[in-house]
Order: structure tokens, then sequence, then C-alpha cells
């Protein structure tokens, strides 16, 4: 089994959910927190690197755009991506994308300039927007294998870092297991088998029909 470490409460909170540390809902993680933050995953790193079940550790999680910028969120993960490496040159490096950003692939660029072992970490949410309060279960799941597919293509180019996929759920009448690209932390590609069909009686389906296959 491989773990994975994740930051989840920088200091300062880094989106405002209780999740962040955050109690009021205040969101003031910036550049004067880097410092301390990098100190954090220094920490981690140095006492987990030897372990033979650390996968990688997560630099943080689910920073919310505007609040935190590109560029503050940059040059933090810069800076965490030479912190873990201090202690280990096997170990992936993970970089939680904004939630509320423009474009998912805007970590791509700095995710090539780390060398190795890097991956974006992208969460789809289909539970928090009224979007879908309507949609049937059918419209849900060819929501997930028409547009989430794409997306998610988009941010795993071939050649590309690896994408690490959390949190798929659809408001609250189907949920997916994670999908990743990442399993046992070894490079995947995914292959789509077909669309799940739907149980005549309940309208439900169980959508795990997707299997990871190894590309070397």
């Amino acid at each position: 089994m491989k773990v994975i470490v994740d930051l989840h409460a920088p200091p300062a909170s880094q989106n405002g959910f209780e999740h962040s540390g955050s109690r009021d809902g205040f969101q003031e993680w910036g550049a004067s927190h880097i410092p301390q933050t990098v100190a954090v995953i220094e920490f981690l790193a140095q006492r987990y690197a030897n372990r033979p079940s650390l996968g990688g550790i997560q630099l943080m999680n689910e920073p919310f755009a505007p609040a935190v910028t590109f560029d503050d969120l940059g040059n933090y993960y810069r800076a965490g991506y030479e912190a873990v490496r201090k202690y280990s040159s096997s170990a992936y490096v993970i970089l939680s994308s904004r939630l509320a950003a423009a474009d998912d692939r805007e970590l791509l660029p700095l995710a090539y300039a780390l060398s190795h072992s890097v991956a974006i970490d992208v969460h789809y949410y289909n539970l928090f927007s009224d979007y879908f309060s309507n949609l049937s279960p059918k419209d849900n799941i060819d929501f997930i294998y028409d547009k989430r597919a794409k997306a998610l293509q988009e941010v795993t180019p071939a050649g590309g870092p690896l994408s690490f996929l959390e949190n798929g759920r659809v408001n609250g009448q189907l949920k997916t297991q994670r999908r990743k690209t990442i399993k046992g932390l070894g490079r995947l590609r995914w292959r789509f088998t077909g669309r799940p069909r739907l149980d005549g009686l309940t309208g439900l389906t169980n959508a795990r029909r997707i299997t990871g296959v190894s590309s070397g």
C-alpha cells in the first residue's frame, strides 16, 4: 500500500472551509505564509521519506481562486517541490489545482518544469452547483462520460505529468469511486469500456465501468 500525505490546513487557510483549519470562513493564505508552509512540507518529507509506503506528498489541498493567486501558488509549489526533493528523489509531488480557476490546465507549464514525479490533482464536483439539480441520473452519467472525461484528458496530455482525480460526486444520485491516473503511483491511462446501463427499476447505475490499463 502507498500513502499520500496531503496538507489540508496550512497557516491562515487556503480556501476558508472547515477542513482547511478555518473556523469562521476566513481565507488569508498568501505570499507571507509561504516560508512557514514550506517548513511544514520539509518536516513531513524528512519524517517520512525513508518509509517504503510513502507514495507522495500533496503540497496543499484545494486552494481557492482568486484569493490564492496563481503567482503565490506557483512560488509555493516550486519551493515545496525542492523541499521534498531534499529527502526523496522518487516520491510524487502532487500539485492541487485551484478551485474556481478559469483553466484547470494552468498548472501544466509548472508541472513540466519541475523535472520528474509530479502530478496535478483536480477536483470535479457535481454536488455544489444548481446546474445538476434537475438533471436525471442518465444526464448526470452522460456529463461524466462526455464533459468530465474530456476535461481529465486535457489535464493529462500524452507524455506529460500525471493527474489525480478526487471527489467525483453526482448530486446525491450517483457516487463514483475515485478515478486516478495514478495507481500504486505508477503511470496509467484510463480506458472507458462503454456507458453504463441504467437500472430499469431505480434509474441508477454503478458507474465503475472504467478500467485502468498500465501504459508501461
